[in-house]
């Protein structure tokens, strides 16, 4: 699980306005919402109940992303030498549908990664 340093607190007012002052990147199961901070990667995950039914199943699919980014995390420290979540970055990611595998997440995770982060030479 993501520590909780790396959580984004949605319910803070100045942290709620992230979705209308912030970068957007769009996936065909995932959308991204992200600017820069001034301290650390903070990431939110968001699964609507209109796509997740009950309580539990939002909780997994939450879960599930922040244990895929400090998978990533991990993997790109180990390989590259470079700390992911040292990234200064705000990162919001809400599911768009209900049927999406575990894998494909991860795509999206590292396809975003890649496009984003790489102008700062993170991956």
């Amino acid at each position: 699980m993501l520590a909780k340093k790396n959580r984004f607190n949605l319910s803070e007012e100045k942290n709620s306005r992230l979705f209308s002052s912030s970068e957007r990147f769009s996936t065909n199961s995932l959308l991204f919402y992200y600017r820069t901070n001034d301290s650390w990667l903070r990431v939110s995950a968001i699964a609507p109940s209109k796509l997740f039914n009950k309580a539990s199943q939002r909780n997994k699919k939450r879960r599930l992303i922040y244990n895929l980014i400090n998978k990533i995390a991990k993997k790109s420290t180990e390989t590259k030498k470079q700390d992911l979540l040292k990234e200064k970055l705000d990162l919001i990611i809400v599911y768009k549908t209900s049927n999406i595998k575990e894998k494909n997440i991860e795509k999206d995770l590292n396809l975003f990664l890649e496009k984003n982060i790489k102008k700062n030479e993170i991956l």
